[in-house]
């Protein structure tokens, strides 16, 4: 964990611009999801027609594959042992994840990157243009630092979540200001 406010400040800048430069990726891979891919090559003197000709024979692959695929990735309950554990199930349930659960597989598919937090004890799926994670290398699935950030446009703010080693930072800032944040701690 940064050991003051400038280091935390500092930190979340890098994991921003990491969470930017990820999310130029992402778009592109959206894009082919949503059949926004460019074209082929094709001389400018036959673009119009080529045009022409695509646009009434779009067939739109990567959202049929991701789809396809997504429609059968569905839980109907949860097994430990030889028995159901309903209290797993109820759980699911009460978070709604029978609903959240196929958005969070297709951004996954789509992208390659999906996220879910847990505050409070309730589970959200999180939009992963907002949210960038660094895990342990030796052990993938131990996040070791994580960043929330998000512009609300209707009080005009920045506003981060920041999480390392345990702890988590929230930040906010005037949307103007583009990172500036002030930070107030707390412990987990």
């Amino acid at each position: 964990m940064p050991q003051n406010e400038q280091e935390v400040i500092e930190d979340v800048g890098r994991l921003h611009r990491d969470l930017l430069e990820r999310n130029s990726v992402a778009k592109k891979l959206e894009d082919y999801y949503r059949g926004r891919h460019p074209l082929a090559w094709v001389h400018r003197k036959a673009r119009a027609e080529y045009v022409a000709l695509v646009s009434q024979a779009v067939s739109n692959f990567p959202q049929l594959v991701v789809d396809s695929l997504n429609d059968r990735l569905t839980v109907t309950g949860f097994r430990v042992g030889d028995g159901a554990d309903t209290a797993l199930w109820d759980e699911w349930q009460r978070n709604q994840l029978d609903m959240r659960a196929p958005m969070v597989q297709q951004q996954a598919l789509v992208t390659g990157w999906s996220y879910v937090s847990v505050w409070d004890g309730k589970v959200r799926p999180e939009s992963m243009y907002e949210v960038f994670t660094e895990s342990d290398p030796g052990d993938l699935l131990n996040v070791r630092r994580g960043l929330k950030a998000w512009l609300n446009k209707f009080d005009k703010k920045w506003y981060a979540r920041y999480f390392a080693d345990g702890n988590y930072v929230m930040l906010e800032a005037p949307a103007e200001s583009g990172m500036d944040l002030k930070a107030e701690s707390k412990d987990d």
